[in-house]
């Protein structure tokens, strides 16, 4: 199975399947576009939750103030 998915992941990469060592070139390929989606799924998680967490801070002075 491990070697069907990287043959698949080779084929999709126009890399040469032939090849054993490309298995793992490819893979660390992989890895590495995994882990840039990874760090901006981080980034605009970060962000939404600093705006969710201003926005409630935000309503709750105003609900303070308004008192």
């Amino acid at each position: 199975m491990v070697r069907c998915e990287r043959r698949l992941r080779c084929i999709r990469n126009q890399v040469d399947t032939d090849d054993p060592d490309n298995y793992d070139k490819v893979s660390k390929t992989a890895d590495i576009e995994w882990s840039d989606v990874s760090s901006a799924v981080d980034f605009f998680a970060f962000w939404i939750i600093n705006i969710l967490d201003l926005s409630v801070t935000g309503i709750i002075f105003y609900l303070l103030l308004s008192i």
